[in-house]
C-alpha cells in the first residue's frame, strides 16, 4: 500500500513538472518573439536546437542504465557508491567532450564566431543536465524531490527573462537564463540526492568512466535514433533557410513538444518498478 502511494506521488509530482514545462513556452515564447524580433528569435532557437545535440551526448544511455544498476545493487551500499561515482565521472567526461565539440560548432556554423556568447549560453544547459542527478533520484523513487528541484530552477531563473531581456542584443541573456534554470535545478537535485545517498563526488578513475560509457552505448544509439529527428528539424531549417522561418517553426514546435510530453511522468515513475520485478 505504501509502495502504491509512493508511485502515485511520483507520478503526480512529475505531472507538476510537465505542467510547468507546458506553461513556460506559452509565457516566454510570445514575449521573446516580440522583444527579440523574428530574426534574432530564430538565432536563439537555432542555438538551443544545437545545444540539444550536446544534451543528448551528455545523457548518453546513462539516464536509463544508471537507475537500473543502482536498483539491482541496492542490497550492497558499497557497490551503489561505486556506481554513482562512476556514472558522475562518465558524465563529466562527456561534458568535457561536448565543450570541445561546441568550439568546433562555433567555427563552422553560420555566424558562429559572431554569436559565440549565444551558443555558449545555450550550451550551458548541458552543465545543468550533468549536475541534475535525476537518475539517482529516480532509482530511489524520489521523483518528488526531482520535481521540487526542477520547479525551483524554473521559478528562480525564467521570470528574469521578462526583466532582463529587452532588446535583440539581449538574446544571449535569454539563452543564459534558460540554461541557468537547469543549473539551479541541478544544484538543488545534488543537495537532495546527497541526503538520500551520501557519496563522494570526485572519486572515479578514467577506466571506470569509460566502462560505464561502453556498457550504455547501445542505449545511447537507440536514444539518438529516436531523439535526433525531434530537434534536427530546427537545425536543418536553420542551415537551409533563414532565421525568420526558424523562429516561426520553433515557436509552434515548443508548444507542441510541451503538450506531447505528458505521457513521460508515468514512464519515469514506473521505470524503477520494472527493474525491481526483474
Amino acid at each position: 500500500m505504501l509502495s502504491d502511494r509512493k508511485l502515485k506521488k511520483n507520478i503526480l509530482a512529475m505531472y507538476f513538472v510537465q505542467f510547468a514545462n507546458m506553461v513556460v513556452p506559452f509565457m516566454t515564447t510570445p514575449y521573446l518573439a516580440r522583444v527579440l524580433g523574428f530574426e534574432t528569435f530564430g538565432q536563439l532557437a537555432f542555438a538551443q536546437a544545437i545545444a540539444m545535440y550536446f544534451v543528448l551526448l551528455t545523457d548518453w544511455g546513462l539516464a536509463l542504465s544508471a537507475p537500473a544498476q543502482i536498483i539491482q545493487a541496492q542490497a550492497t551500499p558499497a557497490k551503489v557508491q561505486r556506481i554513482i561515482q562512476d556514472v558522475i565521472g562518465a558524465r563529466l567526461l562527456l561534458l568535457a567532450l561536448s565543450f570541445l565539440l561546441l568550439i568546433v560548432v562555433m567555427l563552422v556554423v553560420p555566424n558562429g564566431r559572431q554569436l559565440w556568447a549565444l551558443h555558449f549560453s545555450a550550451w550551458l544547459i548541458c552543465v545543468g543536465n550533468v549536475m541534475t542527478l535525476s537518475w539517482l533520484l529516480q532509482a530511489r523513487e524520489r521523483l518528488d524531490l526531482l520535481a521540487i528541484a526542477t520547479l525551483v530552477g524554473k521559478l528562480l531563473a525564467l521570470p528574469l527573462i521578462f526583466f532582463v531581456v529587452k532588446a535583440p542584443a539581449d538574446v544571449w541573456l535569454a539563452a543564459l537564463l534558460t540554461s541557468l534554470s537547469t543549473i539551479i535545478a541541478g544544484i538543488v537535485s545534488c543537495i537532495f540526492a546527497r541526503k538520500e545517498v551520501p557519496f563522494r563526488t570526485f572519486n572515479c578513475s578514467l577506466s571506470a568512466a569509460v566502462t560505464q560509457l561502453k556498457s550504455s552505448f547501445d542505449i545511447f544509439i537507440s536514444n539518438a535514433a529516436i531523439s535526433l529527428y525531434t530537434f534536427s528539424t530546427t537545425v536543418i531549417l536553420g542551415i537551409v533557410s533563414n532565421s525568420r522561418e526558424v523562429a516561426m517553426f520553433s515557436s509552434a514546435d515548443k508548444v507542441r513538444g510541451a503538450v506531447q510530453s505528458f505521457i513521460g511522468p508515468i514512464n519515469q515513475a514506473m521505470y524503477p518498478r520494472a527493474h525491481q520485478v526483474a
